[in-house]
């Protein structure tokens, strides 16, 4: 039977990540930043109830179809149709292609596909350590000790400049640790009941404030999370996990209102098909991007864009 949470909160993680990109006043852009790693943990527990026994390769071949295929299409018909508009491209904007299309930057927005693909690479690594440890507890203290190390690395090499290396670090490795970590607690999250969550949501909520306060005092006002986003870090992901745990908590209610006003069947056709209404969304960014008096917020800097 299908969990019609996951569509749920696919369908929050997806409004949430468009949401960002129309300019809304900073409150409300702080309030939707948990999209990524909630649409993370969501794909986790997606993992876990459907997961198969099967060859690697052909379970790593299956993911490339079903996330990077579709984005080489979108771009495809992306850049042709920018061709077509707009003429022949000047020989550096080769390059923002050629990235595009690796999920480096190029264009932008992008970004968000590599992290599933890179976190799709491991996935199945995740699941084995998963089931080799019984112990809610046991399991939780693993990620708590990876994620401590993850940290450490990164506040130790925020000022170093490696070059090749340092890209390597900062645009997959890093991104491919933090949020596989959060991967790995959406593999467990079946296995919690409610107490469990509500512990695991007081334990997150508390290291949440704590670094609020500790980030207030030390710039004498409010510090944004989006901050610590490239790559995520405490203060960002213990927002944005405390977010998601309240909404999974509550997703079974809200689910059950959507079904009483009649709104349950976009949800879960939405959330069924978030990675091409994610693709189409950049289009119409694009188009109205060009637009007098249009602002955009870039995904990657999280700073308006003109």
């Amino acid at each position: 039977m299908r969990d019609t949470r996951i569509d749920f909160l696919r369908f929050v993680g997806l409004i949430m990540i468009i949401f960002a990109h129309v300019n809304p006043p900073a409150l409300l852009f702080q309030l939707r930043n948990f999209d990524v790693p909630l649409m993370v943990l969501i794909s986790g527990v997606s993992f876990r109830l459907s997961v198969k026994n099967e060859p690697y390769i052909k379970y790593l071949w299956s993911r490339i179809q079903r996330l990077v295929f579709p984005v080489w299409i979108f771009l495809t018909l992306y850049f042709v149709l920018q061709f077509i508009i707009s003429g022949p491209f000047e020989s550096e904007y080769l390059t923002t292609i050629v990235r595009t299309y690796l999920l480096i930057d190029g264009i932008g927005y992008v970004w968000i596909i590599r992290v599933f693909v890179l976190v799709a690479i491991i996935a199945p690594l995740i699941y084995s350590i998963h089931k080799r440890i019984s112990s809610n507890f046991i399991f939780g203290l693993v990620l708590l000790f990876l994620y401590s190390i993850y940290e450490f690395v990164v506040y130790s090499m925020r000022a170093s400049e490696l070059g090749v290396l340092g890209v390597i670090l900062k645009s997959f490795i890093f991104y491919t640790i933090s949020y596989g970590l959060v991967f790995a607690l959406g593999i467990r999250l079946p296995d919690f009941n409610k107490r469990d969550v509500v512990i695991c949501l007081f334990i997150i909520t508390l290291v949440f404030f704590t670094l609020f306060v500790i980030n207030w005092n030390h710039n004498s006002g409010w510090l944004p999370t989006q901050e610590f986003k490239y790559p995520p870090t405490s203060y960002y992901l213990s927002f944005a996990l405390m977010m998601a745990f309240v909404l999974y908590l509550a997703s079974e209610r809200i689910m059950a209102l959507c079904q009483q006003v009649r709104l349950e069947s976009l949800i879960l056709f939405i959330g069924s098909n978030s990675i091409w209404i994610y693709l189409w969304h950049i289009l119409y960014l694009q188009v109205f991007k060009s637009l007098d008096g249009f602002v955009n917020v870039d995904i990657v800097t999280g700073k308006q864009i003109k």
